[in-house]
């Protein structure tokens, strides 16, 4: 338990530094009068030494999670709340759910039924029967006693729709302290290391709270993260989206690792034939069943899209996908309805062509049947993939952010850019940075330091008429430059701080007490061996701001344990840490170069002033660049937005983004919601993201 001084002990310690004081006065010799100072600063100081004891022992502490169990739920309802967000965003239910259905895969792409049920030796079991609707897609998940499925497709034909349905009916029938399934995409994993680590690393990241030590058993060294402790102990399910997007020549090497946590239930989604070359060169997965998607059927099709939209065609009574379905239907040899036929047998090109003419008037479905436009069924599915981004901002957005489409399209392939470059999904705020390339950087910021170093040379230069200080304020930033080159901005992205308790009053007096108790000892011994009253007042000022700065920081603070995680909260906890840290750490610096120079230096209150100044503007850049936030406010919000590859109002446009049904977001991240979308978005962008080094 760490030791925690009492009120009296608290007490105790302003009667020290008026002890230590009151000597250095007698002592040194110095002015009587300082005795009148010191006597009331110790009465002050004691009692908010008292007052700051007691309120502690008062307060509640923060709150605590006792388990595991208690944990999962907890985590349970936060993924239930990202569930509903996503299916209200994504109009997954309006008017009603595409239906989706599926057939068993074929028996050499799956375990055998013995070792999916887990028999003995000598015993014999039939194969699972994994009919199913959609609405139903939990139950029969529930039939396979290993836990382990594998869901195959073509691409578009619903994998990942009919892997959230089975994730959102889990957690509305799922008991507390029960498995809480998640979705996870594997584009990021890289075969080369454990599932496990990897499964917690991308959990600790999208919820804060669960990157804190974990207060259990299992804890023996102290390091294991709450993320860490939920994948051991077998209380995530984990949904492993895109296997087939991993690079081909990792696809062995990833399935022995799948197989190495034969008793981890898990459900993995992949294309068929991709899954299928897999399972050729090494193995099934263990212990796993699997279900092929079926494609729509057109009478499917044609009793969905009507009821999508009321809208008419011009002078008649027929709805606008009633002349597009009765061709199709009723001309099976029409070249241009027998391509369409094939587009539409995926419930992604139905998606797109709903939000394309049902939800964008005036656009025309009969268009889709122009075969001079598109001869081919290629040319059909890149224009439905190509309209989707404009007719998505076409409408007015209900937060009232209202972007033109071309410009959203251009930032939205600079986006898809960095990602494919960077062979990611998941699209974090603390690595836009690294959608800028490496020399590029450093340039922006070399040209940046060098315009504050001449304004800063010049404005103290004019200020107190010495060239020697102009020289000081044009050596300074030049040696930060290098330091924020070094390590930086040439380093990987720095990880965002996790939002703390925030510092309340009493520990803020207690800190500024603390560094007052320091500092006038300090300054009062400069003050009597030095005979100058500057140096001695510059000396507190130090002693005690860095004192205020250490005990400020060192205090421990508890992490706030809210499970509402998004891309603003996640940047808002990071600009308070830099800003405190920014402030307190450049503060003193400020004050005391401000002090030298105008007061010790001779050069008067104006010159001190313009000094002072002058250090935040070369010191500023260097006290925020260590920071995620600072970073991502020079580079991205002012690099990036000055040269209009992103707007000033980042977060903004990516939230209105995920809104209009072309973004998802999964905790403090956004992930484009096909992967076939970000790869035609990034083919926009002119030059793709460069690499970083």
């Amino acid at each position: 338990m760490r030791w925690r001084p009492s009120a009296i002990g608290k007490a105790a310690l302003p009667f020290s530094s008026a002890l230590v004081s009151g000597l250095l006065v007698e002592t040194l010799n110095l002015p009587g009068w300082w005795l009148w100072i010191l006597v009331p600063a110790t009465v002050v100081l004691t009692w908010l030494m008292i007052w700051e004891a007691l309120r502690r022992m008062e307060a509640p502490g923060p709150p605590t999670v006792s388990g595991l169990p208690e944990l999962a739920d907890s985590l349970a309802v936060a993924a239930n709340n990202e569930w509903e967000r996503e299916q209200a965003q994504h109009r997954s239910d309006d008017p009603l759910p595409l239906p989706v259905s599926w057939h068993p895969a074929e028996q050499r792409l799956v375990d055998q039924p013995a070792n999916v049920h887990g028999t003995r030796l000598g015993g014999r079991v039939p194969r699972l029967n994994l009919a199913g609707k959609l609405s139903e897609i939990a139950k029969v998940y529930a039939r396979i006693p290993s836990g382990r499925l594998v869901i195959l497709g073509k691409a578009g034909s619903g994998k990942t729709v009919l892997a959230g349905r089975l994730l959102g009916q889990i957690l509305n029938d799922r008991q507390p302290g029960e498995r809480v399934p998640l979705m996870f995409g594997l584009h990021s994993w890289d075969p080369k290391s454990d599932l496990t680590i990897w499964l917690a690393e991308q959990l600790s990241r999208r919820y804060p709270a669960l990157s804190v030590p974990f207060e259990g058993a299992i804890n023996l060294d102290g390091r294991t993260s709450r993320a860490a402790a939920l994948v051991h102990a077998g209380l995530i399910l984990p949904i492993l989206d895109g296997f087939d997007e991993i690079n081909p020549g990792l696809h062995e090497q990833a399935m022995r690792q799948l197989n190495k946590t034969t008793r981890l239930p898990l459900i993995l989604i992949s294309r068929r034939d991709e899954y299928k070359r897999a399972v050729k060169r090494t193995d099934v997965l263990s212990r796993a069943e699997g279900i092929m998607l079926d494609d729509l059927e057109l009478r499917t099709v044609a009793e969905y899209l009507p009821r999508t939209t009321n809208r008419l065609v011009p002078g008649t009574e027929n709805g606008i996908w009633q002349p597009v379905l009765t061709r199709l239907g009723e001309q099976p040899d029409d070249p241009a309805a027998a391509m369409l036929r094939q587009v539409l047998r995926t419930p992604l090109m139905v998606f797109l062509a709903r939000a394309i003419y049902s939800d964008t008037p005036p656009n025309d479905p009969a268009e889709l049947l122009d075969t001079q436009r598109f001869p081919t069924q290629e040319a059909v599915e890149e224009h439905l993939v190509a309209a989707y981004v404009p007719s998505a901002y076409h409408k007015q957005s209900t937060s009232g952010q209202n972007w033109h489409p071309d410009r959203a399209q251009r930032w939205l392939a600079h986006l898809a850019a960095h990602l494919e470059t960077q062979k990611a999904t998941d699209l974090t705020w603390w690595q836009l940075r690294d959608s800028i390339p490496l020399r590029e950087r450093v340039r922006f910021l070399d040209w940046g330091w060098l315009v504050a170093l001449v304004v800063a040379a010049m404005a103290t230069g004019v200020a107190t008429g010495s060239p020697a200080i102009a020289i000081f304020f044009m050596l300074l930033p030049g040696n930060l430059l290098v330091i924020s080159q070094m390590h930086w901005i040439r380093d990987k992205p720095s990880v965002p701080q996790t939002r703390r308790v925030q510092l309340n009053l009493r520990e803020l007096l207690f800190a500024l007490s603390s560094g007052a108790m320091a500092g006038i000892p300090a300054g009062l011994f400069l003050f009597g061996v030095a005979s100058d009253a500057v140096i001695g007042l510059v000396t507190g000022i130090a002693v005690g701001a860095a004192v205020t700065l250490g005990i400020t920081f060192g205090i421990p603070r508890p992490l706030d344990q809210t499970w509402a995680v998004s891309v603003a909260d996640s940047l808002s906890a990071d600009r308070s840490y830099t800003l405190r840290r920014a402030l307190l750490g450049g503060a003193g610096i400020m004050l005391a170069v401000g002090v030298v120079v105008g007061g010790a230096f001779g050069h008067g209150p104006a010159a001190g002033v313009v000094a002072g100044l002058m250090t935040a503007l070369v010191i500023g850049p260097a006290l925020i660049l260590p920071c995620a936030w600072g970073q991502w406010l020079l580079l991205v919000r002012g690099y990036l937005a000055f040269t209009r590859r992103l707007p000033w109002r980042s977060v903004a446009f990516l939230q209105d983004a995920c809104k209009r049904g072309i973004l998802r977001q999964v905790g403090a991240v956004y992930q484009f919601r096909h992967s076939r979308l970000q790869t035609y978005l990034a083919q926009q962008h002119p030059s793709r993201a460069a690499p970083t080094s």
